[in-house]
């Protein structure tokens, strides 16, 4: 059962799943979206999708019925929609899979803009100091709202711990992260460390 997840905005819902059944360039999809937005890779039909969200929208006086779609295929380190993959801002959806993060417009599912914000993956997203903050494998990236990425940082390890206990938060305007090794790092809101426990 893939993973799902609702926003309501204005008059009408957006539903994003995990769609792990689909395949690009196939006749025998589930499901046809309106719109298929595909990695490079996959574009050059080098490599396999390793994460696909597909996103429908419904209308609140027709809930039954899919108005507008978009399914983002991406390449490399796998992510899930649960947790802290996807806000909303003004009338645009900010979304993290694999390495890269998407804006699409909330109404029409136009694909406004994508940044790569890891070399590996990207497991959350925020908004932060009048843009995005991104807790990816290897950097902690920050973006304007345009896609613009204004700075990043890395430590000496993954941003990882090996329980799976949570290694990042936001908190007093300040980044805090947690490698693997345990080391601590305090960020201020440009990116620099402002204090670092080892």
């Amino acid at each position: 059962m893939p993973s799902v997840q609702k926003i309501e905005f204005e008059n009408y819902t957006l539903t994003l799943l995990d769609d792990h059944g689909f395949t690009p360039y196939s006749n025998d999809n589930h499901f046809d979206y309106d719109k298929v937005y595909l990695s490079k890779g996959i574009v050059d039909r080098r490599v396999k999708a390793s994460s696909q969200v597909g996103i429908l929208r419904h209308d609140h006086l027709k809930p039954t019925t899919v108005c507008n779609s978009a399914i983002i295929c991406e390449e490399g380190g796998a992510t899930s929609l649960p947790g802290n993959t996807f806000f909303t801002h003004e009338a645009k959806l900010l979304l993290c899979i694999c390495n890269m993060v998407y804006c699409l417009n909330l109404t029409t599912l136009h694909l406004l803009w994508r940044t790569k914000v890891d070399e590996a993956t990207c497991f959350e997203i925020f908004p932060f100091d009048g843009g995005i903050i991104t807790h990816g494998e290897l950097e902690i990236a920050k973006l304007d709202f345009d896609g613009n990425k204004k700075w990043s940082f890395s430590g000496s390890d993954i941003f990882v711990s090996p329980d799976g206990a949570g290694v990042f938060r936001i908190a007093n305007h300040q980044i805090t992260v947690k490698d693997w090794e345990g080391f601590e790092y305090i960020l201020d809101a440009k990116g620099r460390l402002v204090h670092e426990n080892l």
